[in-house]
């Protein structure tokens, strides 16, 4: 789903978040009589990532709620691991980066398309009624992305902040595909 193959998605959101899930995030793989669970962060944020492209936005905050809560601000370390156990909780800046990577190409649905082109589709989950993102990098420029709740749609704007002009001022549906060219 993170790589854009959604053919068994409902299966796949469904493996993911009612057998492999655990307070600690997705299970390498099903075995209800292990000793000790292996648990990957790599593959728990590609797979929330994966579940918010493919439109499961209030299934997946729930799960990245509970995840930030427990792993982040919980009894762990305040950032995300390599693996447990085989690592022992190593901390690699790659895992930090997929966890931002789950609100830009997942809630967001940011994809380059080109130097100077992408698409976004944006989805929020339903208890929130706004997104900014304030001097996000994009495509060599510096814009800012918000998003609010207007009725049953969403108004996109993106502002590039060093000309300080409004690239895109537009109502949207949710998970609605918008190519946005910055030049």
């Amino acid at each position: 789903m993170s790589m854009g193959i959604t053919s068994r998605k409902e299966g796949s959101v469904e493996a993911l978040l009612d057998k492999l899930w655990t307070e600690n995030g997705i299970l390498v793989e099903f075995n209800p009589e292990a000793v000790q669970n292996v648990f990957w962060d790599r593959a728990t944020l590609y797979a929330l990532q994966g579940i918010f492209k493919v439109g499961e936005t209030d299934r997946g905050y729930e799960k990245l709620r509970s995840l930030s809560r427990k792993r982040l601000l919980g009894d762990h370390v305040p950032y995300v691991v390599e693996a447990y156990p085989e690592n022992n909780m190593k901390h690699l800046s790659a895992e930090s980066a997929l966890y931002c990577r789950i609100i830009t190409e997942g809630m967001l649905g940011i994809e380059p398309m080109s130097f100077n082109t992408f698409k976004i589709t944006p989805s929020l989950p339903t208890e929130w009624n706004f997104l900014n993102l304030r001097n996000f990098k994009l495509m060599g420029s510096t814009n800012d992305i918000e998003i609010s709740r207007e009725g049953s749609y969403f108004r996109l704007i993106i502002t590039d902040v060093t000309s300080n002009k409004q690239v895109v001022n537009k109502k949207v549906k949710s998970r609605e595909e918008v190519l946005i060219s910055l030049n």
